[in-house]
């Protein structure tokens, strides 16, 4: 079983346009993020029944879940201005 590690890092200085970029990019991400959300949220429903009828995990169900989770808690940690590594558009599924 693999844990979970966040590292964040940020600067003190911050830009005055970067707050900008951060909320025109933040939106962007989180479209796509809310569009994936929708898909996430079906694959949990069907790991589910999948987990009662099998016995065991759906992996790439588990793995497109457990990535959509990590992309936004890392659009959070942007969003909320706790780092200044900016996410990608397109999370990796």
């Amino acid at each position: 079983m693999k844990t979970v590690k966040i590292n964040v890092t940020s600067a003190e200085k911050a830009s005055r346009w970067e707050v900008i970029v951060r909320l025109i990019w933040a939106s962007l991400c989180g479209i796509v993020l809310l569009v994936a959300g929708i898909f996430a949220a079906i694959a949990i429903i069907i790991q589910l029944f999948y987990i009662l009828i099998f016995g065991k995990r759906h992996m790439k169900l588990n793995k497109f879940v457990t990535n959509w989770l990590i992309a936004l808690a890392t659009l959070g940690f942007y969003k909320n201005y706790c780092t200044d590594e900016r996410p990608t558009l397109l999370p990796k599924f």
